[in-house]
């Protein structure tokens, strides 16, 4: 049955592409994605007829135990590096029957973290640093030095061992007149 379809099941990738090729060739007179489904119970039944293997998702490994994934992906690690990487060898590899990117992410939290739990490399963010009003105020009241300029304050942090923030992250977060004030507390506290 849906012998028909059996020259065109590179296009059952995904019901998008799927119901667009046969909207472009309706002279085929092919099988709608609904037709398949009803037939086989599932889009994933259908394309799995058609030699398609199912993508491994967060709901196949979700119950399994860390250790258990950590020995299931030790074999290909060298494949980890990066989510690209790892889906194009998932994808070569159906028979594995692998986690997506997607899955692993899910699974440990980001794509570092299963790096980290596998003892791989994992390169430091450049993501600047997120402070909080609180994390600001606290740090201009213990930094701030006399003058609060933003060049002055631009030159005193680069000077510090610890990231502070930016003069114009402080100016984003705080009003001028919450500057003057933290200025006049860190004045008083040295008079």
């Amino acid at each position: 049955m849906f012998e028909e379809i059996e020259p065109y099941k590179e296009y059952l990738t995904s019901v998008r592409q799927w119901t667009e090729f046969i909207k472009k060739k309706p002279e085929l007179n092919l099988p709608t994605v609904s037709a398949l489904i009803y037939h086989f119970g599932s889009w994933s039944d259908a394309k799995a007829h058609f030699g398609y293997v199912r993508t491994v998702t967060i709901r196949d490994i979700e119950s399994l135990p860390k250790e258990q994934v950590i020995v299931l992906l030790e074999p290909y690690k060298e494949h980890l590096s990066t989510t690209l990487i790892w889906d194009s060898f998932v994808n070569e590899n159906p028979e594995l029957k692998l986690p997506n990117f997607h899955a692993l992410i899910e699974y440990f939290g980001s794509w570092n973290s299963m790096k980290q739990v596998m003892n791989l490399h994992v390169h430091p963010s450049n993501r600047p640093t997120v402070y909080t009003k609180d994390d600001i105020i606290q740090v201009v009241k213990k930094y701030a030095p006399l003058s609060f300029s933003p060049r002055k304050w631009e030159k005193f942090r680069k000077e510090q061992s610890i990231k502070l923030p930016s003069y114009q992250t402080i100016a984003k977060n705080l009003s001028k007149d919450e500057r003057e004030a933290l200025l006049r507390e860190y004045e008083e506290k040295l008079s």
